[in-house]
């Protein structure tokens, strides 16, 4: 990997410490919080993926992710706690004011 100029360094550098902080199993913990989801009709767990997800028909943002099984209408909306721990979503922490992080 060659990085160059200031900015380059910078990220390399804040990826080594990234690595260094949590381990492998930590990372793949936080993955799977965020994105392994639990149907609110019939309650099986499933990893979200783009084909799951519903959109709004005016404006074609994503607003939730449908349930894979067979014959389950359960959709599990964002922002929407699924009964699996996620984490807070980037806008939510620009909204918080400095002491509440």
């Amino acid at each position: 990997m060659f990085v160059r100029e200031r900015s380059g360094i910078e990220a390399f550098g804040k990826l080594v410490e990234q690595g260094l902080k949590a381990d492998v199993l930590t990372r793949i913990d936080q993955l799977e919080q965020r994105y392994r989801l639990k149907c609110p009709v019939c309650t099986k767990p499933f990893w979200v993926n783009p084909e799951l997800a519903g959109t709004n028909w005016f404006n074609g943002k994503v607003t939730g992710y449908r349930c894979p099984e067979n014959n389950c209408r359960g959709v599990v909306p964002i922002g929407e706690p699924s009964g699996t721990p996620t984490d807070p979503s980037p806008q939510e922490e620009v909204s918080k004011s400095a002491k509440d992080r």
